[in-house]
């Protein structure tokens, strides 16, 4: 049975949020979990995994699917380098900083604490600035850095104009802009990559299959692409695969089949002849 050395996994482990700020590129918040069957699927062929990036919503908020990644990763003895999640800052209960300690042990762990404008203005109005403020510096405690540091989302003030972002108008913007600086916001019209090109594999004739790219594992178990709202994601945007009822390595298989079909015989020979010459050292 072949295996799976993966570059950058992404699980979308919630679509539930604590909060429900004006930028927000996945859209509206959904009371939706992974479930375990997609949890196991995405993880039970790996043997290794470069970075690991647990998404949501706030991920925070579901420490069963946190506990639960562990022990999969330890019962199916993955090796990961690295551990990495963002959160908002706003749940950090004593079941959360202990899982934390976890993931710790497991991998090198980079958590990054989203703090622009609309999350500031967010927890503002929600009064949440004294919890935030407090579980920052006990994340900066335990991690040895300020998680605020880490932070790299919408560092240049580039806002997709997706998800709940589609309702900003330019007077939203400029009120916003006003309110803290340096950073000024701009709303980009950019529709990202290809989103079938989004993962290249190459020693398919070996035990263990090279994955590239990002893997990227909605909460409904669709491969999807980085950064793209919750309603795109539920339509399949990678050929509608989904490992609701198939592992990882079967669905990888697919996409590989599939994407043949979508290049044709010639442009994908040059295809996997570009992969294999530039892996394949």
């Amino acid at each position: 049975m072949k295996k799976l050395d993966v570059s950058y996994m992404y699980l979308e482990l919630t679509r539930r949020c604590t909060l429900q700020c004006a930028h927000c590129l996945r859209g509206d918040r959904q009371n939706i979990d992974m479930s375990e069957e997609i949890l196991d699927n995405a993880l039970k062929d790996v043997v290794h995994i470069h970075e690991l990036d647990l998404g949501g919503g706030e991920p925070l908020l579901v420490p069963e699917k946190i506990e639960s990644l562990i022990n999969k990763i330890k019962r199916y003895g993955i090796r990961v380098d690295k551990i990495s999640f963002t959160t908002n800052g706003t749940v950090l209960t004593p079941r959360v900083v202990e899982l934390i300690k976890e993931l710790q042990q497991i991998a090198s762990l980079n958590v990054r604490l989203s703090h622009d404008k609309f999350h500031l203005l967010e927890i503002y109005i929600k009064k949440l600035v004294e919890r935030v403020d407090q579980n920052t510096e006990l994340l900066t405690e335990m991690l040895g850095y300020n998680p605020k540091d880490k932070d790299f989302a919408m560092d240049d003030g580039t806002i997709s104009r997706i998800g709940r972002a589609k309702l900003l108008t330019q007077e939203d913007i400029d009120a916003i802009n006003k309110w803290l600086t340096p950073t000024q916001y701009h709303i980009s019209y950019y529709g990202g990559p290809n989103t079938l090109d989004v993962v290249r594999m190459y020693d398919w004739d070996k035990d263990i299959v090279q994955v590239c790219g990002s893997v990227v594992i909605s909460a409904t178990g669709f491969l999807t692409q980085l950064d793209r709202e919750y309603e795109l994601e539920d339509k399949g945007p990678i050929f509608r695969i989904n490992i609701k009822d198939k592992s990882l390595l079967s669905a990888l298989v697919q996409y590989e089949e599939k994407y043949r079909e979508s290049l044709g015989d010639e442009e994908y020979k040059e295809y996997r002849e570009e992969i294999d010459s530039k892996y394949n050292k």
